[in-house]
């Protein structure tokens, strides 16, 4: 493993400077002034500075980037002057007259990132080096002789991208160097490899001021409460709704956006992803804090996605998709069936039950699918089919993945817990005290704020990301029984819990964050894969979806029943 590199003093840019550079580029890019001169007075000195780069947008897309390594005292002119050249050859710019012209900076907003100090990486393999990058906190360097390549943050967010080590191999293509011996020249010491610390100033609007980037975005985080848990649901509500197929055709949700194209990859959700909506819609439609407007859209988008559902070909369906299916249907007290969905309900239940068939002999089974079928089967009061695909989940899933079949196992647990508790608590219990051990606690320099109350589902950093969502959504309703959880345990759960909900409020975009994208209105709400990976995949909108129900649950219990000992399972 790589020595660990702990930031100097230096480490990080002078706040104070930074600020005054930027206002500095701003007044640059207001006069739309490419010609700046070196020894103009409002040209600023960053203390702690090596390297920046600049990002012009017009609405959100990028119109200019420039960067500057050469000399750190005129760093912020160089980097600026560039970034407005290439704005200027932007195709809907320089289409505009040329008394329009002159002008056209004011309408640009800007982003300024500056490197720290470099702080060589220091290892045999790549794979050493991992341990040593954050993924939000750094950038890379590589040296080669006289000759530099800079990989900046703010640059790799922009393809949903971050500093890993094995990006030092394409850097080393820009010098002239094949990867093979860049990693060789590295070893020998021919090859330098360096990280650093950013410190990124941008802003919303034109007029408005510099805000830090901060979690690979901007805008203020909520602290976690049931006002900011609530108005989280209602934005992560609108942004999931308004993922339905525009057209007049049935064609359901669609797939994974990023926010940096403003396009949906694929276009069209998967059947595992359409349903799954359909279950977080079905559910959330059922609190009246959303408000009836919201909840008969979000009724209506989920019978609209189940009417599709029931169209296709039972015959060519996968487990997992019969499993979703029977969950969505589940949630849906209310629905009118159609022949359609009936006659699928009906085979995906005696899927299942040639499933449990095939178990007892022995075969391989898709355990996951099994812990959400059986969720779903305790729904609709199949308690005897779903107790036996639990079963089935836990016995063929060897230990160290039982979180992959979360959160479903564990509502289905709750669901089917008889007098004496869950069927399964300890295997619980135990799964949540290893996620308890994996949890990044507060004042980790390794990790940083920004990833507190996520959990590790990995080795490095780089593994906190919104998979901890899965886990997370079970959390609340563990707490909640007291089977699972002692009335001594409660307050340091709660402040867990309290930390996850932080950990997926920083998660969501922001207004002003999405400000800084090709449609902010698509992005506003939605559930970013990671701090440096603004894609928005369904399955991640579904599980923070729920994870906010079960959070707001919580704060129900606790707001109805003071001081005692909610149990509703």
């Amino acid at each position: 493993m790589g020595a660990f590199l702990h930031p100097t003093a230096l480490a990080t840019p002078d706040a104070g400077d930074a600020v005054a550079a930027w206002y500095a580029a701003r007044n640059w890019v207001d006069e739309t002034a490419t010609d700046v001169a070196e020894n103009d007075p409002g040209v600023p000195l960053v203390q702690g500075a090596t390297a920046c780069c600049v990002i012009l947008r017009f609405d959100g897309r990028l119109v200019g980037l420039g960067t500057a390594e050469e000399d750190p005292a005129d760093m912020v002119r160089l980097a600026t002057m560039r970034a407005l050249e290439d704005a200027l050859d932007d195709q809907t710019i320089s289409a505009l007259p040329e008394d329009l012209r002159g002008d056209a900076g004011k309408r640009l907003t800007l982003e300024l990132e500056l490197a720290g100090e470099l702080e060589p990486l220091i290892g045999t393999s790549l794979i050493e080096l991992d341990s040593d990058i954050h993924p939000l906190h750094h950038g890379l360097g590589l040296r080669w002789g006289t000759r530099w390549a800079y990989r900046y943050p703010c640059r790799l967010r922009l393809v949903n991208n971050w500093a890993k080590a094995s990006r030092l191999e394409s850097m080393g293509i820009g010098l002239g160097l094949t990867p093979r011996a860049a990693v060789e020249g590295m070893r020998r010491g021919d090859v330098a490899a360096y990280r650093f610390e950013v410190l990124a100033l941008a802003q919303p609007t034109p007029g408005a001021p510099p805000m830090e980037v901060v979690a690979g975005s901007i805008g203020v985080h909520d602290i976690p409460d049931m006002k900011s848990l609530e108005d989280a649901r209602v934005r992560l509500l609108d942004h999931v709704i308004g993922t339905l197929w525009p057209g007049e055709e049935p064609i359901g949700v669609m797939g994974h956006y990023e926010p940096s194209t403003d396009r949906y990859r694929p276009l069209i959700a998967s059947n595992l992803d359409q349903a799954l909506t359909a279950y977080a819609l079905a559910r959330a439609s059922d609190d009246e804090g959303i408000g009836r407007e919201r909840s008969d859209e979000a009724v209506r988008v989920a019978a609209t996605i189940l009417d599709l559902l029931s169209e296709s070909d039972d015959l060519e369906k996968s487990s997992v998709e019969h499993a979703s299916f029977l969950l969505a249907l589940s949630s849906m007290k209310d629905l009118e069936t159609s022949e359609g969905i009936d006659l699928h309900r009906d085979a995906a239940i005696g899927h299942f039950e040639e499933l449990i068939e095939e178990t007892s002999n022995g075969n391989t089974v898709d355990s996951h699918a099994m812990s959400m079928a059986s969720l779903a089967m305790a729904g609709m009061k199949r308690h005897e089919t779903a107790r036996a695909l639990a079963d089935n989940a836990w016995a063929s899933t060897p230990i160290e993945r039982h979180v992959s079949l979360m959160p479903w196992i564990a509502w289905s647990e709750l669901a089917l817990a008889g007098e004496d508790g869950p069927a399964h608590a300890e295997e619980l219990s135990g799964l949540r005290a290893v996620l308890h051990e994996r949890q990044v606690p507060s004042g980790d320099a390794r990790f940083g704020a920004e990833l507190v109350g996520g959990f590790l589902l990995g080795q490095d950093p780089v593994d906190v990301d919104a998979q901890s969502l899965r886990p997370a959504a079970a959390m609340p309703a563990m707490l909640l029984s007291n089977h699972l959880t002692e009335p001594a345990e409660r307050l340091d759960m709660m402040n867990r819990l309290n930390a996850l909900a932080g950990f997926l409020l920083r998660l969501q975009m922001s207004s002003e964050g999405a400000s800084l994208h090709r449609n902010p209105e698509r992005g506003i709400g939605g559930i970013r894969m990671a701090f440096w990976d603004n894609r928005m995949p369904p399955a991640v909108q579904v599980m923070a979806l729920l994870a906010l129900q079960e959070l707001l649950a919580i704060e129900d219990a606790y707001g109805i029943v003071p001081g005692e000992d909610p149990e509703l399972y």
